[in-house]
Parts: structure tokens; C-alpha cells; sequence
């Protein structure tokens, strides 16, 4: 594994740091919760999911978003993944360049 990452849009630096520091940085941003098919959809379409498993008539859904996206959303530990959609949904620095 690398030692540090870099994440770039249009030319912009939006993180130079460790694969440990960055979903660090995304913390309090990524939310997870279980609802029906049809909300399910309606937060596909509101916000960015960074993971979707049905099971039966459940989805459990991991959501990127500065606000809590329903009342029963609760805040997860971020990933790596989710950590690049919040600098890139964002647009702005995460951590600053070393």
C-alpha cells in the first residue's frame, strides 16, 4: 500500500496525505441508515451514496453529506472512498498539503 495519496480535480490539490489521515479529515460527514425502497430512492436522488445494500425489503445505505439526511441517520466512520467523494463533492481541501 501507499505511503500517501494525492487527490486532484481540475487541476486543484485537494488532499496530499496518508491513506490514514484522509477519512480522518472526512469525519462527521458520512451517515448510515436503513430505510424502504421507495425513501431509498428518494436519497439517491438528493444525495450521494457511497454504498447500498438491499436485504429483502431493507436497503442499508452510507450517505456523504455535510447534514444528517433523514432523523435517523446516524454517523459512521468514514472510508477511503467515502473521504474522496467529500473532497471532490466539496470541491475544497480536506487536509492541507504537506
Amino acid at each position: 500500500m501507499t505511503n500517501r495519496l494525492a487527490i486532484l480535480k481540475s487541476g486543484r490539490l485537494l488532499a496530499d496525505t496518508t491513506p490514514e489521515a484522509l477519512p480522518k479529515a472526512a469525519e462527521g460527514q458520512v451517515w448510515s441508515v436503513t430505510t424502504d425502497p421507495a425513501t431509498t430512492l428518494q436519497l439517491q436522488n438528493q444525495f450521494r451514496v457511497s454504498s447500498l445494500v438491499s436485504q429483502g425489503y431493507c436497503t442499508h445505505l452510507k450517505i456523504v453529506s455535510p447534514a444528517r439526511p433523514l432523523e435517523d441517520a446516524v454517523i459512521t466512520e468514514p472510508s477511503l472512498e467515502d473521504a474522496y467523494l467529500v473532497a471532490v463533492q466539496t470541491g475544497s481541501a480536506l487536509t492541507q498539503p504537506v
